[in-house]
């Protein structure tokens, strides 16, 4: 396993988010690093909604650290059976650049999560992983929207924060941006949530809070 120390470097579990146009058509993904060898970087099999993209199609592959995001240019180089669906394999990067810096400090604090994907639904639960005052990481099990065959990715939602401490930020909506497979926790999503509007009273307080954090 190759150290998360390294930005530049991937390790096995890690999410990419992927982009490929081939032929007019525009594939957007996420996978996860399943295998890396001396061949190239091996994933999970990426969802194409029953399309393909054949060997040599270029991806843009993206993936986060903690103060920055990353990316890089490849190829698919093959396709492997390794269960039901073929995983894929790409080639191993000849440049990595960091393409954003993160625009809020984030922190790792203990608490719940409710959330609410449409106005007269019950609200689903999770556990808080880390915030900001751009947005949230949390950890629900596959329920609701999660649990079905389309990306909620870009889908909105309003959610409730409630701290170890006593401290509640009720109402904040988001857009969700990542969903990926929760790796310590069989059946669950990690669900990452950018804030949509936010009122600058509730921004400054959650700055506040991941400052003292």
């Amino acid at each position: 396993m190759v150290s998360r120390d390294d930005p530049r470097k991937l390790y096995l579990g890690e999410s990419l988010t992927c982009r490929a146009d081939v032929e007019d058509r525009v594939f957007t993904f996420d996978v996860r690093v399943e295998d890396i060898d001396g061949k190239g970087i091996v994933t999970s099999p990426p969802d194409l909604g029953g399309a393909s993209m054949p060997l040599g199609s270029e991806v843009l592959v993206r993936y986060y650290r903690k103060d920055s995001a990353y990316q890089f240019l490849t190829k698919i180089i093959a396709w492997e059976e390794r269960g039901r669906r073929p995983s894929m394999r790409i080639g191993f990067p000849s440049q990595i650049t960091r393409y954003q810096r993160r625009q809020f400090a984030r922190a790792e604090i203990e608490g719940s999560v409710r959330f609410y994907l449409t106005a007269d639904e019950l609200p689903s639960r999770g556990y808080l992983n880390d915030v900001s005052a751009g947005g949230v990481n949390f950890s629900t099990q596959q329920v609701g929207l999660f649990a079905k065959s389309l990306s909620p990715v870009g889908r909105r939602l309003l959610f409730d924060i409630m701290l170890s401490g006593g401290d509640e930020f009720i109402g904040l909506p988001g857009e969700i941006r990542r969903v990926t497979p929760d790796l310590k926790n069989k059946g669950f999503v990690t669900v990452q949530v950018r804030f949509m509007n936010l009122q600058p009273k509730v921004k400054q307080a959650l700055e506040d809070l991941t400052r003292r954090k």
